[in-house]
């Protein structure tokens, strides 16, 4: 097995920084929960904080329309999403969701019900 330590990695002229290539990074995060009144905060802490989130409307049940601030250059983006409970899905309604706004569409597992739960979503493309 092999270590590799270094404090600064430069490309091959000795000072220029390293070009990175084939990464991609999250383009959006937010999470939400719709029981009770809707609360809308960063995937990753209690605040409000998100990235690429304009705004967002709480349409209905399980229903959520999210506006990002810079949009995706087109739809075929990645949408990654887990809830915070059980047995229940949250995807993106295809008819409602383009490269500046998502629909986020929650269901009860069982019941296949619309449910307000806590979700997490990301997005990862590229942006317009």
């Amino acid at each position: 097995m092999s270590t590799l330590k270094a404090d600064t990695i430069v490309a091959a002229d000795g000072s220029s920084p390293v070009t990175l290539t084939k990464q991609d990074a999250v383009k959006s995060h937010y999470g939400y929960n719709q029981s009770g009144s809707t609360e809308f905060f960063a995937a990753n802490s209690g605040s409000n904080q998100s990235l690429n989130i304009s705004s967002y409307t709480d349409q209905s049940t399980g229903r959520l329309d999210v506006a990002l601030s810079n949009a995706h250059s087109n739809t075929e983006f990645n949408y990654v999403a887990g809830v915070k409970s059980g047995n229940n899905t949250n995807t993106l309604d295809p008819a409602l969701t383009t490269t500046s706004s998502l629909r986020n569409v929650i269901k009860d597992g069982d019941s296949n019900n619309d449910s307000d739960i806590t979700s997490y979503c990301y997005t990862i493309g590229d942006l317009a």
